[in-house]
């Protein structure tokens, strides 16, 4: 570990850059504070919009499965009525 003269706040004084760089600091802190409290946020839409595609997805699932029952159906009276017209006598 250094010491506080190899440090860069130390190399900012010597040059006799020091309000610059607690200027800079301050700033490059704030940014890294507002991209952790986006990333935070995003992360809560993230999750909001997988529970919304699990929800999307169950529908569609339910979907499928209702048009195979009606397919299904309609083949079954379609095979019912073409028995009924080759075989009028049943």
């Amino acid at each position: 570990m250094g010491s506080w003269n190899d440090s860069p706040p130390c190399y900012a004084a010597e040059k006799g850059l020091e309000s610059e760089y607690q200027n800079l600091s301050s700033e490059l802190l704030t940014q890294i504070r507002l991209a952790l409290l986006y990333s935070l946020s995003m992360s809560g839409k993230i999750k909001k919009f997988r529970t919304i595609a699990k929800k999307i997805t169950i529908v569609l699932l339910k979907l499928r499965h209702l048009s195979m029952l009606l397919r299904n159906l309609l083949m079954f009276q379609l095979n019912i009525s073409l028995q009924n017209l080759y075989s009028p006598f049943v």
